[in-house]
């Protein structure tokens, strides 16, 4: 395994934080007594105005990826192209860490 691809563990207040990498950040969430589900940090940028009124914000926020860690998205008018048969939740808890250990591991290029 990479040295750059290590996963490291940060404990916050209100959740566990499995940084894999430089940038990627996951979390586990429990949305009933025995599903978890899989959130990733996504950043995004927003610029508004002009010349020197140009003002950035970027926004933190976590969504829900499926299993090949992207986050939802919906393309197309007739022809419907969706990730939405591709979201997974998790029996118990260390499924869903063996999923973020699993995700660090690939692609590998040969």
């Amino acid at each position: 395994m990479r040295e750059d691809r290590k996963v490291k563990v940060k404990k916050t207040d209100g959740c566990t934080i499995y940084c894999v990498g430089i940038s990627d950040k996951f979390r586990i969430k429990q949305v009933s007594g025995n599903e978890f589900i899989i959130q990733k940090q996504f950043k995004e940028s927003e610029t508004k105005g002009y010349l020197w009124w140009k003002d950035t914000h970027t926004l933190h926020e976590w969504k829900r990826v499926d299993k090949n860690g992207q986050k939802y998205y919906s393309k197309g008018i007739r022809i419907h192209i969706s990730n939405a048969d591709r979201f997974k939740t998790y029996k118990t808890l260390d499924k869903a860490i063996k999923w973020i250990y699993d995700f660090n591991k690939y692609p590998i290029y040969h």
